[in-house]
């Protein structure tokens, strides 16, 4: 288990933390975050209040996600911006962090039986990779042209576990966001 975990740890992420990609990278943050600004100067009420920042936050980190693995902006930042196939996937994985919830924290009877907070796991899972697979095969020429995008699909893995990756990169994107954002505003 741990050398399968260290080939597609290794397979898969060192081109994704290399300076050459995060320096190429830098121009798409700066308009994701340019993008994001404008968002929350729109989502503020007349107090200068914005409600629901987590999900503001988790949108941010979706958007950049996207950017970084798949070598293209979903839409995340603008409202009414997304496609169907990008509202599908902020919903689902947003559902998908409930049913991890109810599954890591609640009782583990799921390992015994499936439960409903397991089905909706394994149901979420299969929806988010199939977006995956679909955004994947949708790819532009721009998209294919993305280092992280190319180091993925060159990777000496199996298929399956190039887009369990991909999606592992993207859903890990909202919740590290949401995670920096909580932590800063605990901080201050």
């Amino acid at each position: 288990m741990r050398k399968m975990w260290h080939l597609l740890r290794t397979s898969l992420t060192t081109d994704l933390i290399s300076p050459k990609t995060i320096s190429s990278f830098l121009p798409e943050v700066h308009a994701i975050a340019d993008d994001w600004c404008c968002l929350l100067k729109q989502l503020r009420d007349p107090d200068g209040q914005i409600s629901n920042l987590e999900h503001v936050v988790g949108r941010l980190g979706l958007e950049a996600s996207c950017a970084l693995v798949l070598g293209r902006r979903m839409g995340f930042l603008l409202q009414g911006g997304e496609s169907d196939s990008a509202k599908q996937l902020a919903h689902t994985i947003h559902q998908h962090f409930i049913a991890t919830r109810d599954t890591y924290f609640g009782l583990p009877i799921w390992k015994f039986f499936k439960t409903s907070a397991y089905k909706k796991l394994a149901e979420t899972e299969e929806t988010i990779y199939n977006l995956a697979l679909e955004l994947i095969e949708t790819a532009d020429e721009s998209t294919k042209e993305s280092a992280v995008f190319q180091s993925v699909l060159k990777a000496n893995v199996d298929e399956r576990e190039k887009t369990a990756a991909i999606v592992d990169f993207i859903a890990a994107g909202k919740t590290d966001a949401q995670k920096y954002f909580k932590h800063s505003f605990e901080e201050s």
